[in-house]
C-alpha cells in the first residue's frame, strides 16, 4: 500500500501549465459598472441572457431582499426590462428567494436556482429558515415555472446550502455545502431517484454533471477533504479534491476517481457542453484562494480532460483579467459556460467581486473518454437512438449485437422502475428492429437499455403525448 501511495505522489505532481488563455478571450465586466458581485450561482438562458444569484441580501429602501439578476450580453448591462427578480408567484403567494446557493441551465432554455430559506410577502415579510427549494423560471420573462421543495436537508430550525447541476436530459444533481450529506439526484419534475453517493467528506460548493454519447452520466464534486500522500518517510496533506461519480439512474453510480484531482480545492466547476471537459478553479472552497503550489497555480482555472481513472488531461485555461489597479484576489464561487461552448462567466464570492465574461472564436475540441469507452466495445454491438424521438405513441428502437445470444431490451421510467419488456429471448448476431408503443404510458423521459453477452447500453427517449 505504501509503495502504491509513493508511485501515486509521483503520478500526481503536475507540472506548472504556463500556456495562454488557448482560446478564451477577456470580453468585459457584466454589467459594465460592476454592480452584480458575490455571485453564488450563475447560468444561461435559452434567450442568451446570463443569470447571476449573489448569496448576500440587499436592502434597498429598508426591504430585505435576494435578488437574481439578469444581464444581456449583447449591451453588457442589466436587462432593460427585467433588470432582476426577486421571487416568484405559487399560488397566491409571492415566494421570495433566500441567498442564493447555486444556479443551473436546464436542456429547455430554462434557468433552475436553488435557494434555502425564503420570506413570503405576507406582513413583515417573515422569514423561514427551515426551506430550500429549487425554483425554475422562464429567462424570458423571470416567471416561476414550477417550485420544488426539499425536504431531506434540514431541521425544524434551519436548512442546509445547496449547489445544484443538471445533465443534458434535463435531470438534477444536487449537493449539500455541508459535510455528512450523499450528493442526490431528481428528475426534471423533482422527484427524487436516487443517492449518487455515500454520505461525503468535507465542504463542498459546487457541482456539475455531464452525459455523454452513450448516456454515461459523470457527476463532479468538489470537496476540500484532505488528502494524506506518502513521500519518502513523509506524509503529506494535500486539500482539496475532486470526487468523479460515474453511471445512470438504472445501474447506479460508482466511484470513478477521487485522486487524480488533487490539491485543487474549485470553489466553482462547470463542463464544456459538447464533451464533458471539466473546468475548475485553482482558487480555494472557503475564504482563501490558495492552491497546492505543485500541482495548481493559485486563481487559475484549469479545463480537465478526465479520460478514466488516474487519467486526466490538462487541456486548457484561464484566469481573472484584473483591472487597472484591482487589487482583488477572487474567491471563485461561481461558473458557466454557454450551449454553444463559445462563452464562459466568472464570479467572485466577495463582495467586490464582479462577474466576468470570456469568449471564444472556436469551440474546444479534445479526445472524450466517451468515444474510448464506446471503442472498447466489440465490433458489431450497437443500440440507436430510438426513431422518431421525441415520439407519440409509437417508435422503432434499432439494437445490434455481434454474437448470438440471450437479449434482453426493456424500457424504465425516471425513477428506475420497468415499464417494459420489448425483448428477453435468444436472438442471433445481427441488427434487430423492435417496435414500442406507448400508449398507456405518461408523457415524459424513458431510458431504455440493452444487456447482450455481458455487455450493457442504454439510451434515453422523450415521450411526448
Amino acid at each position: 500500500m505504501k509503495r502504491a501511495l509513493l508511485l501515486l505522489a509521483a503520478v500526481l505532481i503536475l507540472p506548472m501549465y504556463t500556456f495562454a488563455q488557448n482560446g478564451w478571450e477577456f470580453e468585459a465586466v457584466l454589467p459594465t459598472d460592476s454592480s452584480v458581485t458575490a455571485s453564488h450561482g450563475l447560468a444561461f438562458g435559452g434567450n442568451g441572457t446570463v443569470w447571476s444569484g449573489p448569496y448576500y441580501s440587499i436592502m434597498p429602501e429598508d426591504e430585505r431582499i435576494n435578488p437574481v439578476y439578469c444581464i444581456d450580453p449583447a449591451t453588457q448591462e442589466l436587462c432593460e426590462d427585467l433588470p432582476y427578480i426577486i421571487g416568484v408567484e405559487t399560488a397566491d403567494t409571492l415566494l421570495r428567494f433566500g441567498p442564493i446557493t447555486g444556479m443551473a441551465s436546464a436542456p429547455d432554455g430554462t434557468v433552475l436556482i436553488s435557494s434555502h430559506g425564503y420570506r413570503t410577502s405576507g406582513e413583515g415579510n417573515p422569514w423561514n429558515s427551515s426551506r430550500a427549494f429549487v425554483i425554475r423560471i422562464d429567462p424570458a420573462t423571470g416567471d416561476g415555472l414550477d417550485v420544488g421543495e426539499i425536504t431531506v436537508m434540514r431541521t425544524e430550525t434551519a436548512s442546509q446550502a445547496f449547489h445544484i447541476a443538471t445533465d443534458k436530459y434535463g435531470d438534477i444533481f444536487y449537493s449539500t455545502v455541508f459535510p455528512g450529506e450523499p450528493i442526490r439526484m431528481m428528475s426534471e419534475d423533482f422527484e427524487f431517484i436516487l443517492n449518487v453517493s455515500d454520505n461525503r467528506a468535507g465542504f463542498a460548493r459546487a457541482i456539475t454533471a455531464f452525459t455523454d454519447e452513450n448516456d454515461v452520466t459523470r457527476v463532479y464534486q468538489p470537496t476540500n477533504f484532505v488528502t494524506n500522500l506518502v513521500e519518502g518517510t513523509d506524509t503529506l496533506e494535500v486539500g482539496g479534491r475532486v470526487e468523479v461519480h460515474e453511471g445512470d439512474f438504472i445501474a447506479g453510480f460508482t466511484v470513478l476517481d477521487t485522486l487524480s484531482i488533487i490539491g485543487m480545492d474549485p470553489g466553482a466547476v462547470a463542463v464544456y457542453p459538447e464533451n464533458g471537459v471539466l473546468f475548475a478553479s485553482a482558487s480555494g472552497s472557503g475564504n482563501n484562494p490558495e492552491g497546492d503550489p505543485e500541482r495548481w497555480e493559485a486563481l487559475t482555472i484549469y479545463g480537465i480532460n478526465v479520460k478514466g481513472a488516474g487519467d486526466i488531461e490538462v487541456v486548457d485555461q484561464l484566469t481573472w483579467e484584473q483591472g487597472e489597479g484591482d487589487p482583488f484576489n477572487p474567491i471563485y464561487r461561481s461558473m458557466a459556460i454557454s450551449p454553444d461552448g463559445l462563452n464562459l462567466v466568472v464570479g467572485g464570492f466577495s463582495t467586490t467581486a464582479p462577474v466576468q465574461w470570456f469568449t471564444r472564436e472556436d469551440p474546444l475540441e479534445v479526445e472524450t473518454s466517451a468515444g474510448e469507452r464506446l471503442a472498447d466495445l466489440p465490433e458489431g454491438y450497437n443500440l440507436d437512438q430510438n426513431y422518431p424521438n421525441p415520439f407519440n405513441p409509437t417508435t422503432q428502437i434499432r439494437f445490434e449485437i455481434g454474437q448470438a445470444g440471450m437479449t434482453s431490451l426493456k424500457v424504465y421510467d425516471l425513477l428506475g422502475r420497468e415499464v417494459a419488456t420489448l425483448v428477453n429471448s435468444d436472438l442471433p448476431a445481427g441488427s434487430h428492429t423492435i417496435d414500442f408503443d406507448a400508449t398507456n404510458l405518461a408523457s415524459g423521459t424513458y431510458m431504455y437499455r440493452l444487456e447482450a453477452n455481458g455487455y450493457v447500453l442504454t439510451r434515453k427517449m422523450m415521450l411526448v403525448k
